[in-house]
């Protein structure tokens, strides 16, 4: 029989990072070119993603991207008229969200990084 304690203890994490005034906005313009980007930093975090959706809005300028990974979701906003990109990790457990973050700043090259981290589940 399980332990009801073992019941109530589900770690989640939701991580979401505003990326401000990237000095790359051309990667982001491009919406193959941002998805490969995406896919390319999740692979090297040792993510395992699945077929990726991707959307245009506003005439081309506004990306939306949607990348599910096991155990979670990884979600991409981009207003490269704006030199804004928004990026939300929810996650169980721990993945490699830092490192990927790390890498997607150091392409993008963000004047600011926004990061906020809400933790989300069952924890008692």
């Amino acid at each position: 029989m399980e332990n009801p304690q073992d019941l109530l203890h589900l770690e989640c994490q939701h991580i979401m990072a505003d990326l401000i005034s990237i000095t790359h906005p051309e990667i982001v313009h491009d919406a193959t070119k941002l998805l490969e980007l995406v896919l390319q930093t999740l692979q090297q975090a040792g993510c395992v993603v699945a077929e990726p959706t991707i959307r245009k809005y506003q005439g081309g300028t506004s990306i939306m991207a949607f990348f599910e990974i096991p155990r979670g979701h990884i979600s991409i906003h981009a207003e490269p008229d704006n030199h804004f990109v928004a990026v939300d990790f929810f996650v169980f457990g721990h993945n490699e969200i830092e490192q990927t973050i790390a890498v997607l700043c150091s392409i993008l090259k963000p004047r600011i990084i926004r990061k906020t981290t809400l933790p989300r589940g069952l924890h008692i």
